[in-house]
Parts: structure tokens; C-alpha cells; sequence
């Protein structure tokens, strides 16, 4: 049994002269058997390329038009769509603007609040029988002193610090906010101007000659684009066919030189 595989094994591997001799011969054969199926693989692969291509030209010109159309046929309801969207970001910045005087008021007060605190704490340190430390002159009319010193802790000044520290934060955000509503509301006029402009268009006769164009381009395109469907399916059902004889023509080949081989 092993002498027998060692034979089958040489035969494959070392060939004499006359097996070589017919091995040239069964090549001969089988590649002229091959070049026709293989011609026509490299024709449907060639006929596949040009249906794809045409397939995705079409595409893009009906993608084109039915977008024009859009464009064309929904510009009034786009334009009040705009003008309302246009509203509501006027009425936002209102809004921010009455919120930015509030956050004014706020840190102004808070401001305010801070001075009158370092006033009341210098008055404090040099104060004495109702008199302060600035060129003498009396701090009121009526001097209380229990008064004065009860005015302010002094955890108020952090208070303060806190108050105007988060009111400036308030302002920033608000004027973010502001700036970004106002860039919304310039980009929502350019497009009403041009949503209007595009209106007026519709409204000539080049503008509804140009949508019955389209209307009618449309079908067209969708039909070429079927027929141009079927034809590449066609043609991939055909190259799968082909690579089936092929692959068959080589199988036989392969079996045809084992056999001789073995022989």
C-alpha cells in the first residue's frame, strides 16, 4: 500500500517525458475550449460596468430634478414656515434682552451693595462719638451707634462677592445666547429673501413652464432607469452563468491531468 502511494506520488509529481507530451496537448485543448467563455465573461463584465454607470447617472439627474421640484413647488409653505420660525427667535431674543436688563439690575445692586459695605466698614473702624475718620464731619444727624455696628456681618461680603460674581456668569450666558439667537435670526432673513425671490420666480410663466418640464422629465427618467435595471440584472445573471461554465471547463481539465498523470 505504501509502494503504491509512493508510485501515485512520483507519477503526480515527476512526470515522464510522454505524460508531459500529453499534458501540453490537454493544455492546448482546454485553453482554447476556455477563451470563448472567458470572452465573453470579460464582454458582460464590460456591458455591467456601462449599465452600472448608467444606472447612477440617471439617479443623480432624478435626485436633481425631483429636489428642483421641491424647491420649486413648496417655496410659499417654506417662506411661512420661515417667517414663523423667524417670530419665534425675535420673540427669544426679547426675551434674553428683558432677562440681560434683570441680570444688570442684579449686578448693579450687588454692586452697590459691596461699596456701601466697605463704606459702612470704614466708618466702622474709625468711628468714634459719631464721628468718622473722614475730615471730621458727623456720619448723621441723628447718631446711633448700635446701629452702625449692626448694619453688616461679615459673612455679607461674601454674599456680595458671590451675588456679582454669579450675576457676571448670568450676563455672559445671556450674551452667548444672544449672540447665537441674532446669527439664527440673519440666516432666517437671507433665506426669506431668497424663498421670495424664488416665489416671484414660480409665479412667471418661465417658473410654471419649468415645473411642467420637470413633471415630464420625471416619468422619463424613471422608466430608462427601470429598462437600464433589468439589463444589468441581466448581465450579472450572465456573468454568474459564465463563471459556472468556466469553473466547470477547469474542474474537467484539473480531473483530465490527474488521470493522465496517473496513468
Amino acid at each position: 500500500m505504501i509502494v503504491n502511494c509512493l508510485t501515485k506520488l512520483r507519477k503526480l509529481l515527476l512526470p515522464n517525458a510522454e505524460v508531459k507530451r500529453e499534458l501540453k496537448l490537454l493544455k492546448d485543448t482546454f485553453k482554447t475550449k476556455l477563451e470563448p467563455p472567458i470572452n465573453l465573461l470579460n464582454k458582460y463584465h464590460n456591458e455591467k460596468a456601462v449599465r452600472s454607470k448608467k444606472v447612477k447617472e440617471i439617479s443623480t439627474q432624478i435626485v436633481h430634478k425631483q429636489g428642483r421640484l421641491d424647491d420649486l413647488t413648496s417655496c410659499f409653505d417654506r417662506k411661512n414656515e420661515t417667517f414663523e420660525s423667524l417670530n419665534g427667535l425675535i420673540k427669544q431674543s426679547k426675551d434674553i434682552q428683558s432677562d440681560l436688563k434683570s441680570a444688570y439690575d442684579q449686578l448693579k445692586k450687588a454692586q452697590s451693595s459691596k461699596t456701601d459695605y466697605y463704606d459702612w466698614a470704614n466708618r466702622n473702624k474709625s468711628l468714634w462719638n459719631g464721628y468718622s475718620g473722614r475730615k471730621g464731619k458727623k456720619v448723621r444727624s441723628n447718631f446711633n451707634p448700635m446701629g452702625v455696628f449692626n448694619k453688616y456681618t461679615k459673612g455679607d461680603i461674601d454674599r456680595f462677592k458671590a451675588n456679582i460674581t454669579s450675576a457676571k456668569s448670568l450676563i455672559d450666558r445671556l450674551k452667548s445666547r444672544r449672540t447665537k439667537i441674532s446669527s439664527k435670526i440673519q440666516s432666517k432673513k437671507r433665506s426669506i429673501g431668497e424663498l421670495k425671490e424664488l416665489c416671484g420666480y414660480v409665479k412667471t410663466p418661465e417658473g410654471k413652464a419649468e415645473i411642467k418640464d420637470i413633471k415630464h422629465q420625471i416619468p422619463k427618467l424613471n422608466k430608462e432607469k427601470n429598462v437600464t435595471d433589468v439589463q444589468l440584472t441581466k448581465c450579472v445573471s450572465k456573468i454568474d452563468e459564465t463563471k459556472a461554465i468556466i469553473k466547470e471547463i477547469k474542474a474537467d481539465w484539473s480531473n483530465q491531468k490527474r488521470n493522465i498523470k496517473l496513468s
